[in-house]
């Protein structure tokens, strides 16, 4: 049996147009692993009789399927991604816990 290899990408906030942080993939597979900091994601204040609630961003995770397993000339780059997210195909973003 092939050992897996995963590779993890972190990407500086200047250089994601969708927040993103980090993404991971795996080669042999077909899921891909991101990570953005996702703005009014949580709630971080109730509404109250006189305003209105309030959001804040925070760090998400989602996945999403590739399409074909992935390979070192099939790996998906950042721009790829991008492009998934520009055109709207994620959409299950969960907040996770920030260290």
């Amino acid at each position: 049996m092939q050992e897996r290899h995963t590779c993890t990408h972190h990407v500086q906030p200047d250089h994601s147009r969708n927040g993103l942080t980090k993404f991971s993939y795996t080669y042999g597979e077909d899921t891909v692993y991101l990570e953005a900091r996702i703005t009014d994601a949580v709630l971080s204040r109730e509404a109250t009789l006189l305003d209105p609630p309030e959001y804040a961003s925070c760090i998400c995770q989602t996945k999403f399927m590739w399409d074909e397993p992935i390979t070192p000339d099939t790996a998906p780059t950042l721009e790829n991604i991008e492009e998934h997210l520009d055109a709207g195909y994620l959409c299950d973003w969960i907040p996770v816990e920030e260290d």
